[in-house]
């Protein structure tokens, strides 16, 4: 197995608890951890004119949101940074993507040969879970290696 570790972060509880299940066991085995927040791609930059026209927003306040899920991405992994190094003095490696996130997380764990990802678990309603899936759930199905779900 590589000694090579992927922490999906979202900035939620189980995020969290899924960097720090990460940390524990890399301190233990000297693991290098990879930290990734995927800012979905949907709907914009493609249809933002219309995305606003629909919200009942300027084109220019769309723009704006779609800036903040960027910067906010960047405020998460940054944080995520924060906690490695004060709680298990352990440098990470961050990065933003955006795309869909199950898919994403999948390809940059197959790219960066990663052995293990962690992830926290949202909780969706089983109604929810049923129409829409849920990142944890797909990555599951995806992923290239084992891929650990955090509660």
């Amino acid at each position: 197995m590589s000694k090579k570790f992927l922490v999906a972060v979202d900035g939620s509880d189980n995020g969290w608890k899924a960097l720090h299940l990460a940390l524990d066991l890399a301190s233990g085995v000297e693991a290098e951890i990879l930290v990734l927040h995927v800012v979905p791609k949907a709907p914009m930059p493609e249809g933002l004119e219309r995305f606003a026209e629909i919200e009942g927003m300027r084109y220019d306040a769309a723009k704006d949101l779609y800036r903040q899920s960027r910067m906010s991405g960047d405020k998460i992994v940054a944080e995520a940074e924060k906690h490695a190094e004060q709680l298990k003095g352990v440098a990470v490696e961050k990065k933003v993507a955006e795309g869909n996130p199950a898919e994403v997380i999948a390809d940059f764990a197959k790219l960066q040969r990663v052995g293990m990802i962690f992830v926290g678990s949202r909780g969706l309603g089983n109604v929810a879970e049923l129409l829409l899936g849920s990142v944890s759930n797909r990555l599951v199905h995806i992923s290239p290696c084992t891929c650990v779900v955090v509660k």
